[in-house]
């Protein structure tokens, strides 16, 4: 288990340059961070998460959602700091 989670702030920070030298844009990085603490990365067959099966609330994303984020990141065109 995670002790101490990224911030959103180390995330942009992380991905600095990722973009052939460039960065990309922090709303861009924001929505990725969001999309992973709000459904985190499991594979499949992956143990759910510690308490969830009492809940019942396991949620596993699936390629479809990886392939909107692509699909969105890839109708927003270049992107420019200046």
């Amino acid at each position: 288990r995670v002790k101490n989670k990224m911030t959103v702030e180390q995330f942009i920070r992380n991905n600095r340059g990722i973009d052939g030298g460039k960065s990309l844009p922090a709303f861009f990085l924001t929505d990725i961070y969001e999309s992973i603490r709000d459904e985190e990365i499991r594979l499949q067959g992956d143990a759910p998460p510690e308490g969830s099966l009492e809940n019942g609330d396991v949620t596993v994303v699936d390629d479809f959602f990886w392939e909107g984020v692509l699909q969105r990141s890839e109708s927003l065109g270049e992107f420019s700091a200046t």
